[in-house]
């Protein structure tokens, strides 16, 4: 499945210390195989600006634009943005070039107006604008500093493609179907919801039906 961060306390970092190492003492009377001791664990956790272990932010599934400016598009981890590009199973993504030729803007353009968005009947051109900034905000989101906005869809009538526009977006940023979760009026029981729903999917996005 898709790499998920989780916290790790002392106990954990001597199993993964135990499993990443041979550990050996020297007493007088020879060589012998040990454990890590839980003070190295801490030592290791305490160290400040990554002396010992790197330090990393979050765990991205599409390319994206780094907090320099970078773009981010060879899987594994990038020390400099302290981000891990975890790509789909069998994705390919061609490199994208640092200074973009003019034709390479105009193909990226026809792709996401001209071939992703053709189809959909958007009302007018905001509406379609507000569509590409819904497309490219998670591809920016390391890049801002600040919270990035959430996007409604509507439609004037049943079927209109709400599902297929959000869901081809989560395709593009995590490879796999939106997570979708039932809008709830009853504000404590809402609350419980978007736990619930958090807990069992780690994002980074989700989708809430029938608000209206």
């Amino acid at each position: 499945g898709a790499l998920q961060m989780k916290p790790i306390d002392e106990q954990m970092m001597v199993n993964v210390l135990t499993n990443s190492a041979t550990w050996i003492r020297s007493t007088k009377d020879g060589q012998f195989d040990d454990y890590p001791e839980l003070r190295v664990a801490k030592n290791m956790l305490a160290a400040p600006n990554d002396q010992l272990v790197p330090s990393i932010q979050s765990v991205i599934r599409a390319p994206a634009v780094g907090p320099s400016e970078r773009i981010i598009d060879r899987p594994g981890y990038h020390p400099d943005e302290k981000i891990w590009l975890d790509l789909p199973k069998g994705a390919k993504v061609k490199p994208v070039s640092a200074s973009p030729t003019a034709a390479e803007v105009a193909e990226a353009k026809r792709l996401i107006i001209d071939v992703f968005l053709a189809d959909f009947p958007f009302w007018t051109q905001a509406d379609r604008a507000n569509a590409v900034a819904m497309l490219l905000t998670p591809f920016l989101q390391p890049l801002i500093d600040a919270p990035t906005p959430m996007h409604a869809v509507t439609a004037a009538h049943p079927r209109a493609g709400k599902g297929k526009l959000v869901g081809g977006l989560s395709m593009f940023v995590t490879g796999k179907p939106m997570a979708w979760a039932d809008y709830i009026q009853e504000e404590e029981e809402m609350r419980k919801q978007i736990l619930h729903f958090f807990h069992d999917n780690p994002g980074p996005l989700y989708g809430f039906d029938n608000i209206a």
